[in-house]
């Protein structure tokens, strides 16, 4: 909780009390995993501080156990179990990049593949621990969209779990064209593969199968999209944040927020402007290429995913830490759980779903980066029971 929200209050011994309760419910669900060191070691992450203007915040994929970071700064990917142990190296060769060596001084990682990505970006990994890794292609290798004016530069790296590269994954498939700029990839329980990039007239969803054929291309257009309050008086403005597959049904759930323009006649509380009016997740049955009830979010927060429960899991800030809820698909929510993170020394969070429900980040921090866990699994069968 933060320290601005308790000046507020009268009484600083409810505020102790306060704090003393966050702390202790977050300290039951949370595990700290393992520290990824700062430096050029194969095993290091490079401080994500660069001066291209792009981001070269790292990313985080869990999946069965395993923790996939990708290092956009170092062009390379790295795969860590539960103890903090590496176990698979991707990188584009570099000789800034030095060998992670055991204690009788042999590389002690089993999996270390070279490839020449150019510019890495999300990454996911299925339940056969197959890596996918979105990564722009090399200049003169584009594509230029005439309707829309932008350029599609992006395509999907596949690799077996041995390492192994298997080629990559276009538009339409195994050594198709390229994508618009890649936002997210997702895999779900049936390890089809979800790409979801982002366009200036909104989003496109790209849904393969395991063997990376393509089973649905799905434009995602603003002016396509559901408005629950276009009957109410007043202008109302729509978002679409992101797109997130379901976990064991072809089914897409679009974040969408709204917001309304407010004026001081209108509402005397609150300023003249623009208001957050709702934020809901719609679903888009891909099949029958409908819309279904959407699903009410708590404002601001983030859905990291859905676990195989069919629940949600989403973030958002609160104070100086962050809430989790679990939302269900019926709109009913947990109470908010505090995730507490240190303000000072945390530069970055990457949050990641586990399909247990498991919720992991990579907290970045002045020295390290540490990988927790929080066991928000045991929210739903709190709500449950």
């Amino acid at each position: 909780m933060s320290g601005a929200f308790f000046s507020r209050l009268a009484y600083v011994w409810c505020a102790a009390a306060a704090v003393s309760c966050a702390r202790k419910q977050d300290a039951s669900l949370r595990e700290d995993a393992f520290a990824v060191a700062y430096g050029a070691s194969e095993d290091e992450l490079s401080p994500f501080v660069g001066n291209s203007g792009e981001d070269v915040r790292p990313s985080l994929a869990v999946r069965d156990g395993y923790f996939y970071i990708a290092d956009k700064a170092e062009k390379k990917v790295l795969r860590f179990n539960s103890y903090g142990d590496l176990l698979a190296l991707y990188y584009s060769p570099s000789p800034q990049i030095t060998p992670a060596l055991d204690a009788g001084g042999a590389v002690s990682m089993q999996t270390r593949t070279a490839y020449p990505f150019n510019a890495v970006g999300a990454v996911t990994a299925d339940s056969r621990r197959r890596l996918f890794v979105a990564d722009r292609l090399f200049p003169g290798w584009e594509e230029e969209d005439a309707g829309q004016n932008f350029v599609r530069s992006w395509v999907v790296r596949r690799f077996s779990k041995d390492g192994a590269y298997d080629g990559h994954i276009g538009r339409d498939g195994p050594g198709g064209a390229p994508f618009p700029y890649i936002d997210r990839l997702y895999t779900t329980g049936n390890d089809d593969l979800i790409v979801v990039c982002r366009t200036p007239e909104g989003l496109e969803a790209y849904w393969f199968s395991p063997e990376g054929y393509l089973l649905y291309a799905v434009p995602l257009e603003l002016d396509l999209l559901p408005n629950s309050f276009e009957a109410e008086d007043g202008e109302t403005f729509r978002s679409l944040m992101t797109a997130l597959p379901g976990w064991d049904r072809k089914t897409l759930y679009l974040r969408i927020d709204y917001y309304r323009r407010v004026s001081a006649g209108d509402a005397p509380d609150e300023p003249s402007g623009i208001a957050y009016r709702a934020a809901l997740l719609y679903p888009l049955d891909i099949e029958a290429g409908e819309f279904l009830p959407p699903i009410a979010l708590p404002l601001s927060a983030e859905v990291t995913g859905q676990s195989e429960s069919g629940w949600f899991f989403c973030v958002a800030p609160d104070g100086s830490d962050y809430a989790v809820y679990a939302v269900s698909p019926h709109s009913s929510w947990t109470p908010k759980r505090r995730l507490s993170v240190d303000p000072q020394g945390t530069a970055y969070c990457a949050f990641s779903l586990s399909p247990n429900g498991v919720l992991s980040a990579l907290v970045a921090g002045q020295d390290s980066a540490q990988v927790v866990r929080w066991r928000t699994d045991s929210l739903i069968g709190a709500t449950v029971q």
